[in-house]
């Protein structure tokens, strides 16, 4: 039995079950698609907020659960301090990569991170660029109670911990674009600019037997 595709926009508010059950015939999957910026920024922030929170928190957090002792901590900081990485892009229209980096997790990360700032920033350059935590850093995982403890000259970070206040730093930077116009237009140049790389749309594709074939082509 061949079986066709149908397409459909997934929701900003929708939850996206990687466990939904389905039957022998129909498959679900998620297709991210580039997408022209929307008649709105609000639109924009939504969609992006939606493809953020599937992505990086959503996907860390199932992979954390599902492959604990299989590298699955160490991909999540890769996550994590990527999202902090992007997010801070947007928040800010100037300075280094450093300063926005440290700049976002002391206005939208618990207090406790502020002491911390720079040696995140050293933790994400070498484990994005050297695939190393570097000398600053230590990475544990469920081990919460010693997150952000200092172990001899070096700073402990729980990967659970981590992309839990990288979640809730990133609610806490939505919900600010959502009540500030500035922001917002802010947010919307930064999306639409080609230096930034461009907006994505989600769409969840359903395979079903009974359905016709459906071409999912660039949106307008």
């Amino acid at each position: 039995m061949n079986l066709s595709p149908c397409a459909i926009p997934l929701c900003p508010e929708e939850n996206y079950d990687s466990k939904a059950t389905m039957t022998p015939q129909e498959r679900q999957y998620l297709l991210a698609l580039p997408s022209s910026p929307g008649d709105s920024g609000r639109q924009d922030l939504e969609e992006f907020a939606a493809w953020f929170d599937i992505t990086l928190i959503k996907a860390t957090r199932e992979f954390l659960q599902q492959l604990p002792n299989l590298g699955a901590p160490y991909l999540a900081f890769i996550a994590c301090l990527t999202a902090i990485d992007i997010l801070s892009g947007y928040r800010y229209e100037t300075g280094d990569l450093r300063q926005l980096f440290v700049r976002f997790i002391k206005e939208y990360f618990p207090a406790n991170y502020s002491p911390h700032a720079e040696v995140l920033y050293e933790c994400r350059k070498t484990v994005i660029h050297e695939f190393s935590p570097g000398p600053r850093a230590i990475l544990v995982h469920r081990s919460p109670d010693i997150h952000l403890t200092d172990f001899q000259g070096r700073v402990i970070l729980c990967a659970d911990a981590l992309t839990s206040d990288t979640a809730a730093g990133a609610r806490a930077y939505f919900e600010h674009v959502r009540s500030d116009p500035g922001l917002l237009s802010a947010f919307r140049t930064r999306a639409s600019g080609t230096a930034g790389g461009t907006m994505v749309q989600l769409f969840r594709i359903s395979f079903h037997p009974d359905l016709p074939p459906l071409v999912v082509k660039h949106l307008p």
